[in-house]
Formats: C-alpha cells, structure tokens, sequence
C-alpha cells in the first residue's frame, strides 16, 4: 500500500542544526524540502546563510580520500570478491568523531610524501638512463667532458646521420680548417669531436650545415664519458633501492585502509547533511526546516523535536497531492516484488500500490515460463547465497528475493511438468542403466500443449479480470461509480458471457443474455459524453471494438506455453547430445562438460525470458488497466554509507 504523508515544518536555533539533522538522519524518516512560501523572502535573502564553500571543501576532501585509497587498495589482503566480504559494524555515533579524521589525513598524508617520492625517484631514473644512453658512444673517448675548449680552440660533440659518409665529412670539416675524430657509431649515424679555431666557428658550422649535422649538449661535466656512464650506474642501482624501500611502505600504509574508510564514509554522510542544509533556510540564528515524512513516524519526530527549543507542526495533505512522495509499504512475501514495479514507475499518489497484486501472478507466471525443477533449484540457491553472502542494496535485495521466491514457483511447475534439467533423470537411467525411469507429472507439456495453453490463457483472463477490477475501484474511490459500472463493468458481462457460450445448452443462452445485455450497455453509455445523437451511437458502437483488445491482451498470455516449451525442448536436446557416445566413459565425462555447459547457458537464457515476458504482462495486459505511474520516490535523509556498516545502536565494531 501507499504510505500517507504529511508535511513537517520546524523552525529551531541555528547551534542545534547539526545535531537536529544528524538524528533526522539516524532515524530516516524525513525527506527535506525547500520551504514553499516565506513572507518578505527577497527581503531576507541577503541574510540566508550558504555552505557552498563548505561543501566545496568537503568534495576535495572526499576525493582525496578515494584517490589515496585507491593507491593502497592493491596492498589490502584480500578474501575473495570485494561484494561477498562482511564491511566493518561501526556504532553510528563514530561517525563525524574528529580522531578518525585526524588519523585519515595523518595516512593520506604518508601515501601522498611516498606517492611524491616515487615519481621523484622514478623520474630520476628515467633521466640517469637517458644521460647514459646519450654518453655509450662516446665511451671510447678519455677526453673529459669539462674540456670545451682550450686557449684558441673548441670542442664540439657531433651527431652525423648515417648517410654521410666519414670521408665527405672529413673533407668538408678539413677545407673550413677543423678536424673530426670518430668516437662511435650505431644504426643510427655516427658519433664524432669536432676541434676547430676559435675565430672559425661560423665557418665551420656553416659548413657542415648541409650535411645535417646535430651539436650533442655533452660539454660541461666532470670527467670522461666512461666515468659518468659508471656513476649513471652507481646511482640508479641506489635509487632502485630506495624505489624497493618507497614500494615496501605501501602495505604498511595500507593497514590503515579502514581508518580511511571510516573517515570517506564519515565525510559522505557530513556531505549529505550539508546538501540537506541547502534546503533549509537560514539566518543568523535561526533555520527553517520543511519536509515530508510518513505520518505512522509522527511520535518519533515530535519526541526527538520537543528536545529542543524550537517550534515545530504537522500538516496532513489529500493522499493525491502531486507533490507527495511516495513510499510503499507491504507484508514481507509482498516486499520483494515492489522492485518490479520500481523499475518500471512508482504509483502516483492517490492511486493503487500494484505490488500485493503483482506478487501472485509474477510468483506463478515466472515459475510455468522456466518450469524446470533443476533451474529453479538453481535460482533458488542463487538467490539465497546472494542474500546472504553478498553486498546489496535495498532495490538489490528486493530483486534478488523476488527472484529466489519464483525459484520455488520454478520448482513446484517443475515437479507438476515432470522436468528436473530437462528429461535428465529418464536419460540417464536408460542410457547408463538400461532402465525406464521417468519423473512423474501431472502434465506432459510435450504431450498436452493444449492443456497448458488452456491453463496460461484462463490464468491470463483472471489478471486481466483483476485488472478492471481495480480500475473500477479507482473510479468509485474518485465518485465515477457511473464510469466504473458501465466503461469496465459491462466488460465482465460480455466476457464472461462469451465465455459461457462454448458450455452446455443451458449455459449458453444465459452467457447469450449476458453478452447481449453487456452489448447493449456499453452502445448505449460510451458515448455519453457526445452531444450529437448520432455520434453518441455511432461511439457506442465502435466502443464494441475493445472487445479486440481483451481478447488480444488475453492471447499474449500463450507466451507462458512457448517458453515452458522452450525450456523443456532445449533441455532435452542438451540431454540427447550429452549421451551421444553411450554407456561409457567418454559418454560420463560427455553428459558432464556438454550438460553443465548446455544447461547453465539454457538456465541463464530461459531465466532472462521468463524475468523479462513475465515483467511484460504485468507492464502491458495488467497495468494497461488501471495503473497510474509517475510517482516520485520517498528519499529521506538517512544513513547511506559505502565501505562500512552503520549500526544505530552502539555494538563490537570488527578489527
């Protein structure tokens, strides 16, 4: 059902927002609104107090957290899949506590100096390997890289591309008046010094110029090529071992991986509350606080509220109000299918919770659609290892329940169609035992499709029956009992007249009467709402065309027969290939890598069908009828953390 709303106004003293919103947020039944009028508001806007600066801050701070966390993440032991192990139990109170937040920034600091050195190291090394790469040609050369010149002449360090030759670079070098002496080559060019007078240097480089000839930036350091190239080696074998060092503090940095993410998610609800704060409105001393909340947590509210010097109210609001938000609420075999019905659009309010109607049909439709006792065992214990080992949010939860529950519903059609993966059981016993076992059931899809397509479309005309239902009691609920009686209730008489014509002599003229009488009913009223005569029976007429619709929303529901069929069809063909070779040992090992592959592909395939079509009839034939989406969901300021579990009351937090 639809939870009714009301509205909550508070106004309290500014010193006491914090801790006023940090229990709103413990007990989570108040979604925050802005105030919707305020007298003289543009008067006052200039003293409303903002935290943009504040939420700024704590933004940067937040994506510090997970930037340092995601440095140590690969140094955390791990146990297996991130969902699957338990978070840390943290007292709610912890959150916020100044101590946590010293320590977090104390390791983030730590990772940040151990971050810089790396990259400083690294960079170093980078520049070592180049610098020697730079000196191996010339490590033939004893003369010191110091020595650029002498009292008349230059040295110069010279690159030659490797189409020119040592002779034409000689010759051409020797006519300007400097000499060249090879040091090394490689595939690249060659590697040479260039001495030349000092008043020639314009015309010895002019001269070379054509040949593309490169000056190497050596000159200037202490010592001779081999010497640099030695100590290029000494220092990068001392900065790999400081790198090893820097490297080796990462998993001791990273023990303090929960500290940091009792601090992100202690920061993430400060964010919330500050997020919430922009919802109120605010002056020096003062803050206006409106919200939404269900009206059943009115005690708890007013309680926490008379703790504090404030005034406070509660408003009702008409359960239609289109601003209201929307919270449903259902008995617990009901509870896991609302994420049907979340995925596709939440009721507006006003209208019909569909879930407790939704649940019954989905439950069966599911089951007969997979209809398969070893998929739906497989479902089930899926569904119920997810549940209890794994990580899920609330829509999570409920999806993965809803699931585990038409596991049974696969199962229980299962067992009545006589499959247990397939025709496995029987072709096991024959092939490896020469037996004629077989499961029992109570009905042979194979051999009696009929009876199913019978069963699928009567269980089809119960939901559409269901459906109209409902439609008319949101027509008399808003005073249209005229509306509802004679645009839906008319319906049941022609259908169900229909019906009753394919019984016995006596059955059929009262369904006669009843159809005609349904007839005539929907000519005369559906077009009530013309002026003309004419178009008002001309309407009511063509009103007798829905009659189509019903029968082609009720024939959508042979789709339950096509992918029971389905199921059993391809999981006797899987069977059939797995025990090709015969009672043997390579027919054993066959019936196992083609049976698990074949049956777990046709589980995941046919699963997604029958989620998918059994959504469909819900989505189209059922809420085609009444349903009135649209809603927008009830989201309360409440606790919503990411690495660790809060616990509202205090309890033994894990190491």
């Amino acid at each position: 059902m639809i939870v009714k709303m009301e509205k909550l106004a508070f106004c309290g003293l500014s010193e006491d927002k914090e801790r006023i919103l940090k229990e709103l947020m413990r007990r989570g039944c108040v979604q925050l609104r802005s105030p919707e009028t305020v007298e003289d508001l543009k008067d006052l806007l200039g003293s409303v107090k903002q935290d943009s600066a504040v939420l700024y801050d704590q933004e940067q701070k937040a994506s510090e957290y997970r930037s340092v966390m995601g440095l140590l993440n690969p140094y955390v032991k791990k146990k297996g899949m991130a969902m699957f192990q338990p978070r840390p139990r943290v007292a709610y109170d912890r959150y916020g506590q100044q101590g946590a937040a010293d320590a977090a920034d104390g390791i983030c600091r730590q990772a940040e100096e151990n971050k810089k050195r790396i990259s400083s190291l690294k960079a170093e090394l980078v520049s070592l390997a180049e610098e020697k790469e730079a000196l191996l040609p010339w490590k033939e050369s004893d003369l010191p890289l110091e020595i650029t010149s002498t009292a008349r002449c230059e040295i110069a360090y010279l690159f030659v591309k490797k189409t020119v030759s040592a002779d034409t670079l000689k010759k051409t070098a020797g006519k300007a008046g400097a000499a060249v002496f090879e040091s090394g080559t490689d595939a690249a060019g060659s590697y040479c010094l260039l001495i030349f007078h000092k008043n020639d240097r314009d015309t010895v480089f002019e001269a070379l110029r054509p040949l593309g000839v490169s000056k190497l930036p050596l000159g200037g350091k202490k010592g001779t090529p081999l010497e640099k190239i030695a100590e290029a080696d000494k220092r990068s074998k001392e900065i790999e071992q400081e790198l090893a060092e820097a490297e080796a503090l990462w998993p001791e940095i990273a023990k303090g991986m929960d500290t940091l993410r009792l601090a992100s998610d202690s920061l993430l609800l400060s964010m919330e509350r500050t997020k919430a704060g922009g919802k109120l409105f605010r002056t020096e001393r003062t803050f206006l606080l409106c919200g939404w909340m269900p009206k059943e947590e009115e005690k708890k509210i007013r309680e926490l509220l008379s703790e504090y010097t404030c005034y406070y109210e509660f408003t009702e609001v008409p359960e239609d109000d289109p601003e209201m938000p929307v919270l449903l609420k259902n008995p617990k075999w009901v509870r896991p299918f609302e994420a049907i019905t979340e995925m596709y659009s939440l009721p507006m309010p006003g209208s019909i919770d569909p879930d407790p109607f939704i649940a019954p049909f989905y439950f069966v439709f599911f089951g007969m659609m997979l209809s398969d006792a070893g998929y739906g065992l497989l479902l089930l214990l899926g569904g119920l290892f997810l549940l209890k080992k794994a990580h899920l949010g609330p829509s999570g939860r409920k999806l993965v329940t809803a699931l585990a529950m038409c596991g049974v519903s696969t199962i229980i059609w299962g067992l009545i169609y006589g499959s247990f993966f397939g025709d496995l059981p029987a072709v096991v016993a024959s092939t490896f035992f020469n037996s004629d076992f077989e499961l029992p059931a109570l009905i042979d899809p194979l051999d009696q499709p009929i009876t199913i397509l019978i069963l699928s479309m009567a269980l089809g005309l119960v939901h559409t029956f269901v459906g109209m239902a409902l439609s008319m009691y949101l027509m008399c609920k808003r005073h249209n009992v005229f509306g509802a009686i004679f645009d839906v209730g008319v319906w049941y008489l022609i259908l169900i007249g229909a019906l009753m014509l394919l019984l016995s002599d006596v059955w059929q003229k009262v369904g006669m009467v009843m159809a005609l009488a349904g007839a005539a009913a929907v000519v005369l009223t559906h077009g009530r709402k013309k002026k003309n005569i004419l178009l008002k029976i001309s309407t009511g007429v063509l009103g007798l065309y829905d009659i189509t619709g019903y029968f082609s929303d009720v024939l959508s529901y042979s789709r339950i027969l096509a992918l029971g069929l389905a199921t059993g069809v391809i999981s006797s063909v899987i069977n059939i290939l797995g025990t090709l070779p015969g009672p043997n040992i390579l027919g054993v090992i066959m019936l196992i890598v083609v049976g698990t592959g074949g049956h777990l592909l046709n589980f995941a395939i046919n699963a997604l069908g029958a989620y998918v079509h059994t959504a469909r009839l819900q989505y189209v034939e059922f809420f085609g009828r009444f349903y009135e989406g649209g809603g927008k969901a009830f989201r309360p300021l409440t606790v919503n953390t990411k690495y660790t579990e809060a616990v509202m009351a205090p309890c033994e937090e894990k190491e």
